[in-house]
């Protein structure tokens, strides 16, 4: 008796799996019939463990890229301050500019790469740009080089000559308002116990509020000086911006591009930044507080011995990321250029109902990343927030993202982008409403281990959304990124800063949390039409998932048990 060959079938893709209905006939095989078993949790891992070697630039990217940000950026607003003795409001403008930079050139590139099938060349100006304008930053001189402790005593002796001149009646209008202001600043002095700057520490040190103030009451035309070093800054930062925060979208048109029917994998390379992110800016964070606690005056000359270093450190990470980048792989789209791959063009994807609502709550969520982000410290700090807090704060945000970009990978296949997005907006809601009933700024860790649904998994599951369509996919990335990291971050930046003049840091999160959690329920009503829909690159790359029946022609009813439960009639 001869032994009996086993049976053989044609090949069948797991359930949610993409494939290409053009290709199909290319990848199908057969294999041995196996005796079916139930797949354990552990097989959902398998893709973060099994890594693609064709991916391994993608993810060397990304640790040098954000590990250049992380070893800055965080910094720059104190750089401008410390250093520079920029007045705040000018500050805010030129942090401020940076978001909306993003918002007006990530689409315009992105177009100008796509119509030109230039994406490599685009992309190492825009990371050139990036280093240039961070070497040039370091040679802008600060607006007054005298150390506080000098400012102080003339202060000193100006008081002591204004009192004379007071009771003397021997003083002008304009001189009486400016010792006026010195009398109030000795004054204000005087109710703390530690007067003289060499007796203080950094702690108190760095509590003035803005040393900027101080050098201005003692000569009123630091402003006009303060003006020019902050036109010069500010140009400075527009020409880097504009050229360079695209950087960041077309890294990922060529991963997504490089994953091909797995936009879902996106979180598998995008969490290296995350690595990179976390271990430079918590040594950077040490370095600032060591180096802040040995000081015991303000000198710009010494502050930029602080922060000089790190601009280098950027730089060097910058170039490091731009030689990786010239290895990416870009899809062949010579045969396309010239076709009509416009901005405009790119704009009629959002003309129908689904991508227009997936358009706007992918602003809101940009609004709500730029609010946590930037007023999370303020609000610690007025909960009396040490630096120590901020170092283990920064582990923490970096250890939930990195988590949940992991897990966007199997989380984004099991539930789809349309659900993940849901959970985001509750978890800004939840998220927002803890910040404004801890007593204590320590309470803050727990809640921040669950960050990593705002921002992480929201982000993945935006990005994978979209996709890398072919000829337009660097422009679509472009508007995404131009409207989550460019107008929504810079908008919640703007209208949480309006909004905590008028309230407090407590009542603006109460606010906003309940702001979030109506914006949620008001996504469920679109989520089960948006759910049935195909996601924009499957829709403009002509693929379909193997158990797409004709959702989008399903009654509203259906579609809510779908995206509730997965099944239908």
């Amino acid at each position: 008796m001869t032994e009996r060959e086993p049976l053989e079938v044609e090949e069948t893709p797991n359930y949610g799996e993409l494939f290409n209905a053009e290709d199909d006939s290319l990848t199908r095989g057969k294999r041995t019939i196996q005796k079916p078993s139930k797949e354990s949790w552990l097989h959902h891992l398998k893709p973060g463990v099994d890594i693609d070697r064709s991916l391994v630039v993608y993810k060397i990217f990304y640790f040098f890229y954000f590990a250049a940000i992380g070893s800055l950026q965080p910094y720059l607003a104190l750089y401008f301050k410390h250093s520079l003795q920029l007045p705040a409001h000018l500050v805010g403008i030129v942090i401020g500019i940076r978001p909306f930079c993003l918002f007006f050139s990530a689409p315009i590139l992105g177009t100008i790469a796509d119509k030109y099938s230039k994406v490599r060349a685009v992309l190492v100006v825009a990371l050139f740009s990036y280093i240039v304008s961070s070497l040039v930053v370091t040679v802008v001189p600060p607006v007054d080089m005298s150390c506080l402790s000098e400012v102080n005593k003339k202060l000193n002796l100006t008081v002591n000559e204004t009192q004379i001149n007071i009771h003397g009646n021997h003083t002008t209008k304009q001189e009486n308002v400016l010792k006026h202001a010195i009398l109030k600043h000795k004054q204000e002095e005087k109710a703390h116990e530690h007067l003289e700057i060499k007796e203080r520490g950094n702690t108190e040190l760095w509590k003035e509020n803005w040393i900027f103030d101080v050098y201005r009451k003692l000569d009123p035309r630091t402003y006009e000086k303060a003006k020019v070093v902050f036109v010069v800054v500010l140009t400075i930062t527009i020409a880097g911006e504009l050229l360079g925060s695209t950087s960041n979208t077309l890294s990922d048109v060529a991963t997504l591009q490089n994953l091909g029917n797995n936009p879902n994998d996106y979180g598998e390379q995008r969490l290296w930044g995350e690595i990179g992110w976390g271990i430079t800016a918590f040594i950077t964070g040490s370095i600032v507080a060591h180096q802040y606690s040995e000081q015991t005056d303000i000198c710009p000359n010494k502050v930029f011995d602080i922060y000089r270093p790190f601009f280098y450190v950027y730089a060097a990470l910058m170039t490091i990321s731009l030689l990786v980048a010239t290895r990416f792989k870009f899809n062949d789209s010579d045969k396309h250029i010239g076709e009509r791959c416009t901005l405009f063009k790119s704009l009629e994807v959002f003309t129908c109902l689904e991508y227009i609502v997936f358009a706007v709550f992918a602003l809101i969520l940009g609004i709500a990343f730029g609010t946590a982000e930037a007023f999370l410290g303020i609000h610690l700090l007025e909960l009396g927030a040490t630096a120590s807090l901020f170092s283990a704060l920064v582990g923490v945000q970096c250890l939930s993202n990195l988590t949940l970009y992991y897990a966007s990978i199997y989380l984004i296949k099991r539930f789809g982008q349309v659900r993940m997005i849901a959970i985001g907006l509750v978890a800004y809601s939840i998220r927002f409403f803890y910040f404004s009933i801890i007593p204590s700024a320590w309470l803050v860790l727990p809640i921040e281990l669950f960050g990593g649904f705002c921002e992480a998994l929201v982000w993945s599951s935006l990005a994978s959304y979209v996709g890398t369509p072919p000829r337009i996919g660097a422009t679509l990335q472009g508007i995404l990124h131009g409207l989550y990291y460019g107008l929504g971050r810079g908008l919640g930046q703007i209208i949480g800063g309006v909004l905590i003049k008028s309230y407090s840091e407590m009542h603006f999160f109460r606010y906003f949390s309940l702001v979030m959690l109506l914006l949620f329920f008001a996504f469920l009503l679109f989520a089960p039409i948006l759910n049935a829909k195909k996601t924009i690159w499957m829709n403009l790359s002509g693929y379909t998932p193997v158990n797409d029946e004709g959702n989008e022609r399903l009654e509203y009813k259906k579609q809510v048990k779908l995206f509730w439960t997965g099944k239908r009639d």
